[in-house]
């Protein structure tokens, strides 16, 4: 089974969000063509059985920040698209499952704790919460492929329990 935890920079690229829509990196258009296809793909792919996503609840809050700062003209659609998608992703009707959503002081108090390890690097509030799972679902499914799928070069990379010349740059 392989599971993908979708960091904000991929869902942008799925939602297709203007001016967040783009791979950050030393990447050539090419490459940015093809990252950009992999998403596309991937998704299309979910109905294979052992392909699992999980939308990190801080990763919708952040993409609806970033929907909120659109240009008028293509907000209203954007948020209309990304409100469906979430609500589609409740009803089991989308590839993915939302992850994250605070039960308890507990779950927040082990959030906190991953921003704690996490922040002195340079990673913020979602990425730690992310990386948090990450570590959560490589201990609850040994032997299973793991990964955070993020185009963030600089506080999640490496995540990826089989890392392959196709899943990262």
């Amino acid at each position: 089974m392989n599971f993908h935890i979708i960091d904000t920079s991929v869902y942008m690229v799925f939602l297709d969000v203007p001016k967040s829509n783009k791979p950050e990196g030393d990447y050539t258009p090419e490459e940015r063509a093809k990252l950009k296809q992999e998403v596309i793909d991937l998704f299309r792919s979910h109905n294979q059985l052992s392909e699992v996503f999980l939308l990190p609840f801080g990763v919708i809050l952040e993409t609806g920040n970033h929907i909120a700062d659109c240009p008028n003209g293509r907000r209203h659609v954007l948020i209309q698209d990304f409100v469906a998608e979430v609500r589609s992703s409740l009803h089991n009707e989308r590839p993915y499952q939302i992850v994250g959503i605070p039960a308890s002081n507990q779950d927040i108090e082990m959030w906190l704790q991953s921003y704690t390890d996490n922040a002195p690097g340079g990673a913020g509030m979602v990425d730690s919460i992310s990386i948090f799972y990450y570590n959560d679902f490589v201990a609850a499914y040994p032997g299973h492929n793991v990964r955070i799928w993020s185009f963030d070069n600089k506080h999640l990379t490496g995540y990826d329990t089989n890392p392959t010349p196709s899943k990262r740059k």
